[in-house]
């Protein structure tokens, strides 16, 4: 008969040093949590948006900030525990939206303080007009008040319209009035695989889209010229900055090409991968055998003549050019500048030059990347904060939405925010 089996022996302490870690990480998270909405309750969208306001907002992105980083450590730590080492984690998608998370967190809470201090009131007791003005622009970028829950309905009548406008469902036969069209992978797919996705992030809400890009006869925050109907896997790896949608031009264009293109109806467009050797691009991305980097140069193939405005998809390589720059990527940051430069041109035709300002200088912008950028005004009103601020807000938002952990939307401190 063989001898029992003795279990192996696991060292008390080691065991009892662990739990005790994993109870003081989650311990701290509950307790930036409550802190969290004790500041948000403080802190309700005001028309002043004065300088006790920014304040407290402030406060809140370093709140947040911290617990982003009790988060992170939670995850090394379960990664970890479940076999894997530091270095497998950097390597993760996971520790990637950390990364961003924690960058736009400190970003956020920046420009906060820098409003703070622009509309503290002077010794005369008079504030100029249009700080106040910028204040309250500012404010709906900075703080997410500009659209709060999606309504449904208007998404379901969104996808709807789209569908109508880029003629995307098939007519050839009874069985296919299941798929649609994706103009990046040029085939028909089943319609519950396919995203009504929007382009300029709905959390912006209408009066952010008119401040950036101005107001139109009819909003068009949910219209179809905000959105593109697409493969799920593709829009993912979109909002994630993976990829980026560019004037279909060639390598090195001229000025005449620029301008034929601006003049052209219906534009072209193509695909472009930002880090080529990024090894997620390895990846298969179905059962057809193409990978991400294969649509590297694709041109997008439309079944109509209607196309997404250009000045929301070059808003969206502004958020992507961002989120690259915060990972410091050698291979991006030279592939970035010449996508800016030689396929969308000067920045100023899709959005006003103060407002990039701020956004040229966290990506350390050298004049070719975003375009021709105006000098900043020596009288800072805060405009050149609010690319930056809506940048960073739709950035954080894909870092949440592609995290497992749930997370409550930004300053809302109604009672259910952690469902």
């Amino acid at each position: 008969m063989n001898a029992p089996q003795i279990p192996e022996r696991r060292p008390i302490k080691r065991v009892l040093q662990r739990t005790e870690e994993e109870s003081t990480l989650e311990h701290e998270r509950d307790s930036l949590n409550l802190e969290y909405k004790r500041l948000t309750k403080q802190l309700k969208p005001q028309n002043s948006f004065n300088s006790a306001y920014w304040e407290t907002a402030a406060q809140v992105h370093e709140i947040r900030g911290l617990r982003s980083e009790v988060r992170r450590k939670i995850s090394v730590r379960d990664f970890i525990n479940a076999g894997g080492d530091e270095e497998g984690w950097a390597r993760s998608e996971a520790a990637a939206n950390f990364l961003t998370e924690s960058k736009a967190e400190k970003v956020r809470g920046d420009i906060c303080r820098r409003q703070a201090e622009r509309v503290a009131v002077p010794p005369d007791g008079r504030m100029k007009p249009f700080r106040r003005s910028t204040s309250s622009k500012l404010g709906i970028g900075i703080t997410g008040t500009g659209m709060g829950k999606r309504d449904s309905t208007m998404q379901g009548r969104f996808r709807a319209d789209m569908i109508q406008a880029y003629n995307s469902t098939c007519d050839k036969g009874e069985t296919t009035t299941e798929l649609l069209w994706c103009p990046i992978r040029s085939n028909w797919f089943n319609k519950d695989t396919m995203t009504a996705a929007h382009i300029f992030g709905v959390m912006h809400g209408q009066q952010m889209m008119d401040t950036l890009f101005g107001e139109r006869d009819e909003p068009e925050l949910f219209l179809p010229r905000n959105g593109l109907i697409i493969h799920t896997a593709i829009e993912k790896k979109i909002d994630s900055g993976y990829y980026v949608i560019v004037p279909l031009l060639p390598e090195n264009p001229t000025p005449e090409q620029h301008h034929q293109w601006q003049t052209t109806e219906p534009k072209e467009y193509q695909l472009r991968v930002l880090n080529p050797n990024d090894p997620y691009g390895t990846k298969i991305i179905d059962t057809d055998g193409i990978t991400y980097n294969d649509l590297d140069g694709k041109k997008l193939e439309f079944r109509s003549d209607f196309r997404p405005r250009a000045r929301y998809l070059y808003f969206l390589f502004c958020v992507s050019v961002l989120r690259q720059a915060w990972k410091e990527n050698r291979e991006y940051n030279i592939l970035r500048k010449k996508l800016g430069k030689y396929f969308w041109g000067t920045g100023g035709r899709y959005i006003m030059n103060n407002m990039l300002l701020s956004l040229v200088e966290e990506v350390g912008h050298t004049g070719a990347d975003l375009g021709e950028i105006a000098e900043r005004d020596q009288d800072d009103s805060g405009e050149e904060d609010i690319v930056l601020a809506a940048a960073s807000q739709q950035i954080q938002s894909a870092a949440k939405n592609s995290d497992d952990e749930d997370d409550e939307d930004d300053y809302d401190d109604d009672d259910d925010d952690d469902n």
